[in-house]
């Protein structure tokens, strides 16, 4: 808009600066124009020739016709042409006034908008923040009860090691109260090979679960966010495997009890063949595999 209103000056400023040099050339044998006529005359010529598209050329000729047949008409063109030249600039004036409203309001629209779209985006940032600290509080939560898990399984895996201890104590005090006797050496001797594959068999079932408890690190590691049913699934072959060793404690312990009772029994008996050596001696019984035979320990042991 100011680059075109600049232009249209231009024109102006070069229409009027032709007009005065034409306008001088045809009245110049007469010595009839005034300053003050030419001002107006040319303000009036600018703004017909402007609004009305009318010819420099047209206007001067009726101009010199008016000054040579009839003068008197001169002042009514003048009246004419001020009245015209007034209203046109009161009405460029009520346009630049309306351009420069409309401007105005443009602005105080676009400001407004400007504001209702900052305000907008202030809310939408603040929800944003508001659900991502609801989101770290709830990821917050799920962790610490993780590592809660976590430690319990810990602690659940030192009471399995604190029980292997033991059975490793246990094989140990088993293989030193060996007799001299063949056959009990023998029976301790299949009692110690059963412990100790017992034994393999919870150090197999144990490093199970300290790869299962691993996996479950490294799960922990890569995804922040617990998988309750894969943790209770763990939690439970835990239970089950501790509920084994339970089992497997028990089923020694009845051993140990059965074997000091066959003891006592075989003590007894040579006592009673030494009191008596004319009695038959009792046949021993037979050595079998207590897994295969032992109905009391298939009841206790269903493995």
């Amino acid at each position: 808009m100011g680059k075109n209103r600049i232009k249209g000056n231009l024109t102006i400023i070069l229409s009027l600066y032709t007009f005065r040099l034409t306008f001088m050339g045809c009245i110049g044998q007469t010595l009839l124009f005034s300053l003050t006529l030419y001002t107006k005359f040319t303000q009036a010529f600018w703004v017909v020739h402007v609004c009305l598209c009318v010819s420099q050329w047209e206007l001067c000729t009726l101009w010199c016709e008016l000054q040579r047949d009839k003068p008197e008409l001169l002042d009514v063109l003048e009246e004419v042409l001020s009245y015209t030249v007034s209203h046109l600039q009161d009405a460029l004036k009520e346009k630049d006034n309306l351009e420069q409203a409309l401007r105005r309001r443009e602005e105080d629209h676009d400001r407004v908008v400007r504001s209702m779209y900052e305000d907008m985006e202030g809310q939408l940032k603040e929800e944003r923040e508001k659900r991502q600290a609801l989101d770290s509080m709830k990821q917050g939560v799920k962790k610490e009860q993780i590592l809660q898990e976590l430690k319990m399984r810990e602690q659940e895996l030192e009471f399995t090691l604190t029980k292997q201890r033991e059975l490793e104590s246990r094989i140990n005090t088993l293989s030193s109260d060996q007799t001299d006797t063949r056959g009990k050496n023998r029976r301790l001797q299949n009692i110690n090979q059963q412990l100790q594959d017992q034994l393999e068999q919870s150090r197999e079932e144990l490093q199970h679960a300290l790869s299962q408890l691993q996996q479950l690190q490294n799960t922990i590691k890569q995804q922040q966010r617990g998988k309750e049913r894969e943790v209770l699934k763990v939690s439970r072959n835990m239970q089950k495997e501790r509920e084994s060793l339970m089992r497997q404690l028990d089923l020694l312990r009845d051993m140990n009890k059965r074997l000091r009772d066959d003891k006592d029994a075989q003590q007894t008996q040579k006592m009673v063949s030494q009191k008596y050596p004319f009695m038959s001696p009792t046949p021993y019984p037979p050595c079998r595999c207590v897994h295969a035979f032992s109905p009391w320990v298939r009841s206790v042991y269903p493995y």
